[in-house]
């Protein structure tokens, strides 16, 4: 197996993390500002003043998360400061919850 050379690594990231980006704010009619302290697919800041974890975003897009979801949760991170569980656990346990809903 040929190895990539890390310029190449660092571009090849850079890239997806950038099309993640776009895909995200897109469906989220969001406005991109920069990663936090200009490390690339960390924390992304938005126009609103929102900073979500690159994770986050990926999750969002892969799963195919409906657009409340987010808003919701980016509603409770903000009225319980830290005290909010992270953005995967929230997805699931609105699945759990539905799912022992429809049962």
């Amino acid at each position: 197996m040929q190895s990539i050379k890390p310029k190449h690594l660092i571009a090849n990231h850079e890239f997806i993390c950038n099309e993640y980006i776009l895909k995200f704010c897109n469906k989220h009619h969001l406005t991109f500002n920069y990663w936090l302290c200009e490390v690339v697919g960390n924390l992304a800041v938005f126009e609103t003043s929102e900073i979500i974890a690159f994770t986050d975003i990926v999750h969002d897009i892969n799963s195919k998360q409906k657009r409340h979801v987010l808003k919701d949760w980016l509603k409770l991170k903000k009225e319980s400061f830290a005290n909010i569980e992270p953005y995967y656990t929230y997805t699931h346990s609105i699945t759990n919850r539905l799912n022992e809903n429809i049962k």
